[in-house]
């Protein structure tokens, strides 16, 4: 029944009974239940190693005031959504735009203890006065930084070079870069490469020569070894002149492994770091002058600051210009090949080769036997330069005028033998008896050398002087005599007598021993033909042979006898 307005205005029931049902609606839709809020996760995509995208669809926003909705998510190998201390959440507020929504979630540094299968596990949520919906979980693989490839692979300081990979954050800042840990500028990025300048100042060493690329993004970290060879770059060297002993040091940078060469001539290294490359000259380098080169990967460059020029080749003046032939000659000098093939004495029309170096830059040579007497010029060679001395030298060759004492002496006696030309110049000369040769104790003038006689058996010997290759021969013969023992006095006592032993031969000054059979006795003075002794206390009763040994191992042969009743 519809009742008009001038109906309700004149019917009291009517109006009453309007009021009624509008009451009725109005407790019926009060006590309508409110809807609960409803949301759907519908994917999750890696942008980069460490940033991901959550897409969500809120399919129903329900009745209650909304708090807040967004992301919550878990990194590890299975869900652990329920009971897991770690979770993280991304809001999005509290005041709804659509139905459709994107959380960006960043992980940071993750640890990476728990295994290589990670996932990121992430469900999406809505808040109200009344509580917390969750969606279904959704997951993904983790995106592990990684990088691939580094181009170009063989490169210096300045250039740039690009990473290829995956993971690499899209936010230029968010990824460091250091090359051995020196940090490099980053100037480019995205997913796929990042472009980065090489840094200065990389470090290297003799043991690892590659070059470590370290990479970090969003909290993921990579390390790429031996990622690109890094070229050498010298700046220059020192010293610029010298000679063979001298070291050669390169100075740059990179230089550990570089090859170095001394014009075409591969140089040994003695000492290369990251900085320097030192070497010494080869002997065998016999240029006035030659460019300092480096070489790595076949790659070879000239090391600035030109040519190394060898100092010039000086020889001091010699102290004495008297020689024999076979004798030393020696040079003082700051220029010697270290080689000893390299240097050579140039006397008259003959080219000697030297004996030896000393540490002293000095250098010796033997002058030919076979040179005539005479006054020479002389030059020297190093292989590098040839230098004339301002002297000249005098050759003579040595005579043997006389011995004294003459004809014959006992072993221990000082002989001098007299000549002419004697020009030993501090050298040593070699007097030989028959087969036994020995160095002349001392030398005197031009005119005299002195030795002792040596301790060898008696006889009647030839006598020559040897310098080196030259050898002087004595006209005449030498005797040597034997010593003797001719008695002991007292001949016959006890252990401590006092006793004189007499003979012939002893020697002055000389070392002497006595014995008794095998028992030494005491020996209290001697000289040439007597020797005073202590018979051996302890000795026993008997005939006892008496020895005497000369020079510690020169005895005497004996019949001498004592007697100890």
């Amino acid at each position: 029944m519809k009742l008009n307005q001038k109906q309700l205005s004149s019917n009291p029931y009517a109006r009453r009974l309007l009021l009624g049902s509008i009451f009725i609606l109005l407790v019926s839709a009060c006590a309508k239940e409110k809807k609960d809020p409803a949301i759907e996760a519908t994917s999750i995509v890696a942008i980069s190693a460490s940033e991901y995208n959550v897409t969500f669809k809120i399919t129903e926003p329900g009745d209650y005031k909304i708090a807040d909705y967004g992301v919550i998510y878990y990194i590890g190998t299975s869900s652990q959504f329920d009971y897991s201390y770690n979770l993280n959440k991304v809001s999005l507020g509290s005041t709804l735009s659509g139905d459709t929504y994107t959380a960006s979630i960043k992980l940071g540094s993750i640890d990476m203890y728990y295994g290589t299968n990670l996932k990121v596990f992430a469900k999406a949520y809505i808040t109200n006065t009344k509580g917390t919906v969750y969606s279904r979980e959704i997951s993904t693989d983790l995106m592990k930084l990684t990088v691939t490839n580094v181009v170009p692979s063989t490169t210096k300081p300045g250039d740039t070079v690009t990473l290829q990979g995956i993971g690499y954050s899209t936010t230029l800042n968010a990824n460091s870069v250091s090359f051995n840990n020196v940090n490099a500028a980053v100037i480019a990025a995205s997913s796929t490469y990042l472009k980065v300048i090489v840094p200065a100042g990389i470090q290297l060493s003799y043991w690892n020569t590659g070059i470590t690329i370290t990479v970090n993004s969003g909290g993921q970290t990579f390390q790429k070894d031996n990622a690109i060879n890094l070229l050498p770059a010298a700046t220059g060297f020192s010293p610029s002149t010298g000679n063979w002993y001298s070291y050669i040091t390169v100075q740059g940078s990179n230089l550990y492994n570089a090859l170095l060469y001394f014009d075409d001539l591969l140089v040994t290294s003695g000492n290369q770091s990251y900085n320097t490359i030192s070497a010494s000259i080869p002997y065998a380098l016999t240029k006035k002058k030659f460019k300092i080169y480096i070489s790595v990967n076949g790659i070879k460059s000239e090391v600035p600051g030109g040519y190394f020029t060898m100092s010039d080749f000086e020889v001091n003046p010699l102290s004495s210009t008297n020689y024999n032939q076979g004798t030393q000659i020696t040079f003082g000098s700051s220029g010697f090949n270290p080689t000893i093939s390299y240097n050579k004495l140039l006397i008259g029309s003959k080219s000697v080769l030297s004996n030896n170096t000393y540490a002293s830059g000095d250098l010796s040579f033997t002058i030919p036997s076979t040179l005539a007497d005479g006054s020479y010029a002389v030059k020297l060679t190093n292989g590098v330069d040839t230098t004339a001395t301002s002297q000249t030298i005098n050759i003579k060759k040595p005579v043997i005028t006389g011995i004294t004492p003459p004809a014959s002496a006992y072993p221990g006696t000082e002989i001098a033998i007299s000549g002419t030309n004697f020009f030993t110049n501090n050298q040593n000369v070699i007097i030989s008896f028959g087969s036994y040769s020995f160095y002349a104790n001392q030398f005197s003038t031009n005119e005299k050398i002195t030795m002792l006689i040596p301790y060898i058996s008696g006889g009647n010997y030839s006598l020559d002087m040897n310098w080196g290759g030259m050898t002087v021969h004595c006209a005449d013969s030498y005797t040597i005599l034997t010593p003797k023992l001719s008695s002991i006095v007292p001949s016959s006592g006890s252990g401590g007598t006092s006793a004189v032993i007499n003979g012939e031969g002893f020697g002055v000054n000389n070392s002497i021993a006595v014995r008794f059979g095998n028992l030494d006795a005491t020996v209290m003075s001697s000289t040439d033909n007597q020797i005073n002794i202590k018979v051996p206390s302890g000795i026993s009763k008997g005939t006892w042979l008496v020895y005497v040994i000369l020079n510690y191992s020169n005895p005497i042969s004996t019949t001498v006898t004592f007697t100890v009743p």
